[in-house]
């Protein structure tokens, strides 16, 4: 359970969007997470606090996230392709770099990021579903991770932007 926590706020810093010519929203900014407005459902714990920083060149993202919680502070530095193709990157999960996969895709208006890894023989999924306010100073992020096929926990996040 404790490890699954673990996997889950881990994750959190894992974690959008305008494809070039196209008419999907960008997701660059800064963004601090409203913890008022977070619903954990199953075994995953909200974060205490949490902080993204999205930079778009052309269709590359970059995100660095910051999250608090369970009395850690997780960091990530991701790099993000909006081709539809797998993007790795490597992500410290309880002092071990483990390596993750990535594809975005969009949904309409909603950015869709599945992610999988394999932390200590346990293969995780996490789906990501990101949608901006229209007025553009509010993204939902919501989440469900699976391990091993069962599920473990999805959690709601309201992000507001900074600027």
């Amino acid at each position: 359970m404790m490890r699954i926590r673990m996997i889950a706020l881990t994750l959190m810093a894992v974690g959008a969007m305008q494809l070039n010519g196209q008419s999907h929203p960008s997701f660059a900014g800064t963004w601090t997470l409203d913890p008022s407005k977070t619903i954990a459902e199953g075994n995953g714990n909200p974060p205490e606090a949490a902080s993204r920083v999205i930079v778009q060149h052309g269709d590359t993202l970059t995100i660095d996230t910051e999250v608090t919680g369970m009395g850690t502070v997780q960091k990530s530095h991701l790099v993000w392709g909006l081709d539809g193709k797998a993007w790795k990157n490597s992500v410290s999960v309880g002092g071990e770099m483990i390596d993750v996969s990535s594809v975005l895709t969009w949904d309409n208006a909603t950015l869709v990021i599945r992610t999988s890894l394999s932390v200590q023989g346990m293969s995780v999924d996490q789906v990501d579903k990101w949608t901006l306010a229209a007025d553009g100073k509010s993204m939902t992020a919501s989440r469900s991770i699976t391990a091993d096929g069962n599920d473990a926990g999805s959690i709601t996040m309201t992000y507001v932007k900074k600027n």
